[in-house]
This record gives C-alpha cells, sequence and structure tokens, in this order.
C-alpha cells in the first residue's frame, strides 16, 4: 500500500491536486492555531440558550478577531448591547475571541444560518467588514456605535452611528456599569544582587500575581526609579500625588512603604530578602506591623493584610506611625544641626 500511496504522489495529474488539499489543510490549521492557543485555555463557548420559536441574534465586532485589537471601550460596548437584547428577551450569541477577555464563538468558523439578526458593534466601520455582512445577508442587519465615513451608509438595515457624515450620537459606553474597585498599588524592588542567595524577589512577584490575578482590586504599577522609570513616573511630586489616591499599597520596596505611609496609605510590606533586611529594619523603626518576609508570604496572608488594609481597622495605626516619624525626625534635625556646628568651625 505504501508503495502504491508514493506511486500516486509522484503522478502528476495528482500531484497538483495533492499540493491544493495540503494548502487547505494549512488554511484549516493557520485559523484554528490562531483560536485556540495558549491565550484561549480557558475558552468557554457562550452559554445564552436558543429559545424556540424566538429570533436568535449574534453580536460580533473587533472583539471577535485576536488581531482586532479591540479595546475595554468595544466590550464594554458589547455588554451594553448584550444588556439591551436581554431586556426585550432576544437570546443571542457573541462572536468574541478569548484573548478579549468574553467568552464567545469562533466567528471565523461559526455558522451563520441559525441566525435571524446579525450586530455589529463599536469602531470604525471598514469597507474590508462588507465581506463579512455579506455572510450574514439573510439576517436583519444592524450597525451599533459605529464611526462611518459614508453618508450612505447602505450596509446595513438598520444603523446607530456614533459619528457619521449625516449623525452623531454618545458612545454607548456611557451606558455601562462597571464595579468600583479598590485601588491598589504595586511597587516591587529589582533584583538585588548585594544580598546574593538571600533575594526572593521572584517568589514574592509571583505571590504578588497570584493574588492580583485572583482577587477584583485595580492595579496601579509603581516603581521609583529617576532613570528609566518603567511607569512613566517622571518624579517624586507626581509619585507622591499617585500614591496619596490610592486605598492600598503592596510593595518590596523600602520607599514604597514609607511614601505610602507619609500620604496615610496602608501598605503591606514584603521584605524580599530572607531573614529581612532593610525593609523590616524600616517597618520596625515605624513600629509598622504589615510586615513579612519572603520566606513566608504565601496569597492567603497577602489576601488577608490587604483585606485589613482597606478595612479602615488600620487608620489609626497608619496616623500614628507618621506622626511618630516626624516627632523622632524632629529630633534626629536638632542633634544632626548640634553636631555639625560642634565640627564644622563658624564661617
Amino acid at each position: 500500500m505504501e508503495e502504491v500511496v508514493q506511486h500516486i504522489a509522484r503522478h502528476r495529474i495528482i500531484k497538483p491536486l495533492l499540493r491544493k488539499f495540503a494548502a487547505g489543510l494549512r488554511v484549516i490549521e493557520r485559523d484554528l492555531t490562531q483560536w485556540l492557543d495558549a491565550d484561549s485555555i480557558n475558552f468557554r463557548p457562550n452559554q445564552s440558550s436558543r429559545l424556540p420559536g424566538k429570533h436568535l441574534a449574534l453580536i460580533a465586532g473587533y472583539f471577535s478577531y485576536k488581531d482586532g485589537l479591540a479595546t475595554f471601550g468595544d466590550t464594554e460596548a458589547l455588554r451594553v448591547v448584550c444588556d439591551w437584547l436581554e431586556e426585550i428577551k432576544i437570546p443571542f450569541d457573541i462572536a468574541c475571541h478569548p484573548v478579549n477577555g468574553i467568552d464567545g464563538l469562533n466567528i471565523l468558523i461559526l455558522d451563520p444560518k441559525p441566525y435571524s439578526v446579525f450586530i455589529y458593534v463599536c469602531g470604525p466601520w471598514k469597507k474590508d467588514n462588507n465581506a463579512l455582512l455579506r455572510k450574514f445577508q439573510h439576517c436583519l442587519k444592524i450597525g451599533v456605535n459605529l464611526s462611518h465615513e459614508d453618508p450612505r451608509c447602505d450596509e446595513f438595515d438598520i444603523l446607530f452611528c456614533r459619528d457619521s457624515p449625516l449623525q452623531h450620537n454618545p458612545d454607548v459606553v456611557f451606558a455601562s456599569q462597571v464595579p468600583t474597585l479598590p485601588l491598589a498599588g504595586i511597587a516591587c524592588v529589582h533584583p538585588q544582587w548585594e544580598y546574593g542567595e538571600r533575594q526572593r524577589h521572584k517568589r514574592v512577584q509571583q505571590v504578588i500575581g497570584q493574588y492580583l490575578d485572583r482577587h477584583e482590586v485595580a492595579r496601579v504599577t509603581l516603581d521609583t526609579l529617576h532613570y528609566k522609570n518603567p511607569t512613566a513616573i517622571r518624579n517624586v511630586v507626581e509619585y507622591e500625588n499617585l500614591v496619596g489616591r490610592l486605598d492600598v499599597v503592596i510593595s518590596s520596596r523600602l520607599h514604597g512603604m514609607v511614601f505610602a505611609l507619609k500620604r496615610g496609605i496602608p501598605v503591606v510590606a514584603i521584605d524580599p530578602i530572607a531573614g529581612g533586611a532593610k525593609v523590616t529594619a524600616q517597618a520596625n523603626a515605624l513600629g509598622w506591623p504589615l510586615i513579612f518576609n519572603g520566606n513566608d508570604i504565601d496569597e492567603s496572608k497577602l489576601r488577608d493584610a490587604v483585606n485589613l488594609c482597606l478595612s479602615g481597622k488600620l487608620n489609626e495605626v497608619v496616623a500614628n506611625v507618621r506622626t511618630g516619624a516626624l516627632v523622632r525626625l524632629s529630633e534626629v534635625k536638632v542633634e544632626f544641626l548640634q553636631k555639625l556646628k560642634e565640627a564644622v568651625p563658624p564661617m
């Protein structure tokens, strides 16, 4: 049998057909690879029900594609349209690539025939998208929150433009509802080679990352470096004003802890050096209780510490830390000036 297959493959008529077949397989493989990649391990199809005898809508947009450069605005506009459809009990499916944060169907391979309504949501309308509309030509085609340059806008049966030569409307994101989250600043120190094998920076960052992935907080990345600051914070004035608007700080940097407490913000301090080093020493000097070591910090301890900070129970402790630091520094100032006067002769 193997010899027969090899003979057929060499045949001058069959060989071009095999090449076309292989090319087709490569296209299928490309599309499936694009969809089912490492970013989509947690992908689950949208579970919206198909009610018998009811119209079924499909919602698509830039969020339907991995390389669509979808924005938070696109997906929030999607949520608004979903809410509208649910309000009048029209069942729907969503075509969304999982990298854009919402479970959905694969626009590249789904069957358009079950749908009677096709809704395209948000963003500039491109002529290239007309091919997508032809795929759903049997549907009622609705455009929502689109920027459209053609005054005719005749690709859709119903169109609500965000902006076009003939109409302008508020962006539908104004109608979206989002919960208020605590604002957490994250200040992680870079590797400190002077501590050698005592460094636990990688473990500390892993624990912080696990906490952030599993809990609802809005994160702000902080860094106190002057040169090539990775967070684009230009100076200490910007840094302190930013920190002062946070609800909590998680810091493995000494000054991440100091600036937070100075501005009255509770901080979960983590010393990334096994056995403790300058972060631990400073926490002890200030009398700040929430100090952990990189050896024994874990997600549950970090979670409990953040919750304690957000509870307001440490507000008085934070105020006392700041007051005590200023009193002690006033004493240091007097001693510093006195020593300087004794050491330097009068000018």
